[in-house]
């Protein structure tokens, strides 16, 4: 069994309900059945082990420890079980650090490396000070890791745009979605579009969520039908979106806080839109949960809104909800159009489950470390 070297910058073993990044850790779990794998976090872990099928180990250090300090703990840990058993990959999630120490050590020590992007890597967003092109030294490391890597893995071809504005032209660049768990959403078929409207968002209150451009949406939305939304997610904006909901004079808002993962479809199943108003996303791997779930999904047009533009979903540019609400209100006048949209967006979650994500890793695997 080849071995491999998984390098994270968290995500696994630590988080709300120490689920970590689920996505993440449904497909380490998967391919541990087919490779032996170690898992390595340049943060603390809450919990020693995640999954009887791999390792995780972790440095000791915490998300604002020094980068040079965190790569000496990583490269004490790597070399140490290295020697013992040579790592055949390294695979890395995130660029910086995770992906910028995976192509270090992959010269070193003459490993191939696969690099996944999944977070700001392609941003650019100074007014909030988000992305890793915003700083010069995160730009240029971040680009290092995309030329050098033996393979770039990203989730969307939203990337892939920004990333070749960036001058990052190779062509091996693969792009491989995180799919949605079969077993923890499912498609109902029978779903009544009528009012009252059930609308869901589902995403922490941060910045770059823009849940003030959610909330414009939702107002004018509310001023042509009854409706609810429910946002689900834990806030870091110290009540700065429920303050605008007062002002909005919103009574139909409903805020829960973060669930675990295993019970997202409870809320999904009854709602019939989404509305996802992000200034960035790699992916938004809820909007794939979404979709297998049958519900429609209308939002800003980055991570995978863009890729799935127009014929499994419905968006508009960032901060244009005046553009998103009335593509939304012509949507819901277009009962036909509803089903369409609704059944070809099932299919392609299909296409592209949490276990086809799976397979498209394995083949890289095994192409990498078969060469």
């Amino acid at each position: 069994m080849k071995r491999v070297a998984i390098i994270v910058n968290g995500g696994i073993g630590n988080g709300k309900f120490l689920q970590g990044v689920p996505s993440m850790v449904y497909l380490i779990e998967r391919l541990s059945h087919d490779f032996e794998i170690v898992v390595y976090s340049l943060i603390k872990t809450e919990i020693k082990e995640v999954s009887k099928n791999f390792k995780l180990k972790s440095i000791l250090a915490n998300i604002k420890s020094p980068g040079w300090f965190k790569a000496f703990l990583l490269l004490f840990l790597f070399l140490k079980d290295h020697m013992i058993k040579r790592y055949d990959l390294i695979h890395a999630f995130w660029a910086l650090p995770a992906g910028l120490l995976a192509v270090k050590l992959s010269k070193l020590f003459k490993i191939p490396c696969i690099v996944t992007l999944q977070g700001g890597e392609t941003a650019n967003l100074p007014e909030i000070n988000y992305g890793n092109i915003v700083n010069e030294k995160s730009r240029r490391r971040t680009l290092e890791v995309c030329k050098n890597a033996s393979k770039i893995v990203l989730l969307t071809n939203f990337q892939l745009m920004q990333l070749r504005s960036l001058g990052v032209h190779r062509d091996d660049i693969d792009i491989i979605p995180y799919g949605a768990e079969e077993k923890l959403f499912s498609f109902i078929k029978t779903k009544t579009f009528s009012e009252p409207y059930n609308f869901i968002h589902v995403a922490n209150l941060t910045d770059v969520k823009d849940q003030a451009t959610l909330l414009k949406a939702f107002k004018i939305l509310s001023e042509k039908m009854n409706c609810l939304l429910t946002i689900i997610g834990d806030d870091f904006l110290e009540g700065k979106i429920q303050k605008l909901v007062q002002e909005f004079g919103l009574k139909n808002v409903l805020f829960v806080d973060a669930v675990p993962h295993q019970e997202l479809n409870n809320y999904l199943s009854g709602s019939h839109f989404m509305i996802h108003t992000s200034l960035h996303e790699a992916q938004a791997v809820v909007i794939n949960e979404a979709v297998s779930s049958g519900v429609l999904v209308c939002g800003s047009r980055v991570g995978l809104i863009y890729d799935l533009t127009d014929d499994f979903c419905i968006s508009a540019d960032c901060r244009d909800y005046t553009t998103l609400t009335k593509k939304i209100l012509e949507l819901i006048s277009d009962k036909e159009r509803i089903e369409k949209i609704r059944a070809s967006a099932y299919d392609w979650s299909m296409k592209h489950s949490a276990s086809w994500t799976y397979e498209e890793y394995k083949r890289n695997y095994k192409k990498l470390t078969n060469n």
